[in-house]
C-alpha cells in the first residue's frame, strides 16, 4: 500500500487520468506525463532502499538454516557415536554397574535423537518461513519492478518521439502552405497522441500496481511469515 508522498502521487496521478479519459480535449494531461515517470523512477528507487534491507534478511536467515543443517548432522552423528559406545559396554559389561553405565549412554543416546528431530523441525521451518519467501520475494521483486520500470520509460519516450514528430510535421506543413500557425491546438493534439498517451496510462497503472503488490510482501506478508515461523515452533 502506498504511504506519504506516494500515496499523494497515486492520488492525483488517478485524478488526472480519469479527467483526461472523461475529456481529453480539456485536460492537460500530456503536459504531467513526463513528471510522473519521474515520479515512478522515486518510486523505484525508494524500493531499492527497502531491498537492500531484506537482501541482509535472507542472508542472515540463510546462514541460520546452514547452520541448523550442520548442527542436525552433528547431532545424529553423536547419537550413533554414543549408541556405538552404549552397546560396546553393554556386550563387555561383567557386573551391573557396567550395565547401568551403558543403559544410561543408551538413554541419553535417544535423547540426543529426540534432538536432532527437533533441529530438523527448526531446518525445515526456517527454509518454509524464511528462506524461499524471501528468495521469492526478491526474486519477483527485482525483476517485476525492473520490467514494468523500463515499460514506462518506453511508453513515455514513444509519447516524446510522436510529441516530436507532430510538431516537426506541424511547422514543414505550415512552413509549406505558407501558414503562421507553429504548433497544433491542445484539442488536435490530444487527439493525435490519444494512443501513445493511452499506453503511458497502462503502463503506469501496471507499475503502481506492481509497486503496492510488492510493498503489501514486504509489510504484511512479511510480518505474517515471521509469525508462522514461531507458531511452527510451539
Amino acid at each position: 500500500m502506498a504511504t506519504g508522498g506516494a500515496a499523494d502521487f497515486v492520488e492525483a496521478f488517478l485524478e488526472a487520468t480519469k479527467c483526461d479519459l472523461d475529456s481529453p480535449v480539456t485536460s492537460n494531461y500530456g503536459r504531467k506525463i513526463v513528471e510522473y515517470r519521474d515520479k515512478a523512477q522515486v518510486m523505484a528507487d525508494t524500493l531499492d532502499g527497502d531491498t537492500a534491507s531484506l537482501v541482509r534478511v535472507r542472508k542472515a536467515a540463510k546462514e541460520l538454516h546452514e547452520t541448523t543443517l550442520l548442527l542436525q548432522r552433528q547431532e545424529r552423528e553423536l547419537a550413533a557415536a554414543t549408541r556405538e559406545v552404549a552397546e560396546y559396554r553393554a556386550a563387555r559389561a561383567v557386573d551391573d554397574s557396567e550395565s547401568e553405565v551403558g543403559a544410561a549412554l543408551l538413554k541419553f543416546s535417544m535423547l540426543i535423537s529426540e534432538l536432532a528431530l527437533l533441529t530438523t523441525g527448526l531446518t525445515r521451518n526456517v527454509h518454509n518461513h524464511l528462506v524461499h519467501p524471501m528468495d521469492v520475494l526478491l526474486k519477483d521483486d527485482f525483476r517485476s519492478k525492473m520490467d514494468l520500470k523500463k515499460s514506462v520509460d518506453k511508453a513515455v519516450k514513444d509519447y516524446e518521439t510522436r510529441f516530436g514528430k507532430i510538431e516537426r510535421d506541424v511547422r514543414l506543413q505550415n512552413k509549406m502552405s505558407g501558414y503562421t500557425r507553429s504548433a497544433l491546438s491542445h484539442s488536435e493534439l490530444s487527439e493525435q497522441l490519444s494512443k501513445e498517451r493511452t499506453c503511458v496510462q497502462y503502463e503506469l497503472c501496471k507499475f503502481l500496481l506492481t509497486v503496492g503488490a510488492i510493498e503489501d510482501k514486504k509489510g504484511p506478508d512479511l510480518l505474517r511469515h515471521f509469525i508462522d515461523f514461531f507458531r511452527s515452533q510451539e
